[in-house]
């Protein structure tokens, strides 16, 4: 069995990349697979994805990118998220922040963590 990601362009329908893996095993999961993607986003694009990809790392990184990603919240978040701060945009729409946890992920080294915002 296996995990496939691909990137589209919204307005021609073209494949502009995509990855492949097993399903099983460390690192195979959709975040890793767009990661090595991400290099097909330029300045000005928008990613639209599901609820998984909404990640503090990600978001980050997209936007140190130039890139705006739209995600619908993660279900973890929708317990602690407190709707009557930030930005609303429209009945279920909201802008919220994602602060950066207090150490890095197994797969990203100190260097990398210390680089990224505090907030995203």
């Amino acid at each position: 069995m296996c995990r496939v990601v691909g990137i589209t362009c919204l307005s021609s329908g073209a494949l502009l990349d995509a990855a492949m893996c097993p399903v099983k095993g460390k690192g195979n999961d959709e975040q890793s697979l767009l990661r090595t993607m991400i290099k097909t986003f330029e300045n000005n694009d928008v990613l639209l994805g599901d609820a998984f990809y909404a990640t503090y790392f990600l978001i980050a990184q997209l936007q140190e990118m130039g890139v705006d990603g739209v995600f619908e919240q993660h279900g973890s978040r929708r317990r602690s998220t407190d709707f009557r701060q930030g930005k609303r945009l429209g009945s279920k729409d909201h802008l919220i922040v994602i602060k950066r946890l207090k150490s890095p992920p197994n797969w990203m080294s100190q260097k990398q963590f210390e680089a990224m915002p505090e907030t995203s």
